[in-house]
């Protein structure tokens, strides 16, 4: 568990305006518990990549709805491509 980009993440749920501080750099007392690499990502909007360096999954369902992303389309990418629904 990554307790600061829980928090950052379940911050950003509630207060989606929040994201614009950090595109801006103007958050740094937010962020300062997280890596570049997890700013990276929130700022991103890489739900996959989020939840690969262990994001909790609830945390990124929320952060895919509030943020308009369709959680299973992110989620499932070319590597993953026999999981994805079939057509018929």
């Amino acid at each position: 568990m990554k307790l600061a980009l829980d928090r950052i993440v379940r911050r950003l749920t509630e207060e989606p305006e929040l994201m614009q501080a950090l595109r801006d750099g103007s958050s740094e007392s937010l962020t300062r518990d997280l890596t570049r690499d997890e700013l990276k990502l929130i700022i991103q909007k890489d739900v996959r990549g989020l939840r690969d360096i262990g994001l909790h999954p609830l945390l990124v369902m929320q952060f895919a709805g509030t943020f308009q992303i369709e959680p299973m389309r992110a989620l499932v990418g070319p590597a993953d491509e026999s999981l994805a629904p079939k057509t018929l």
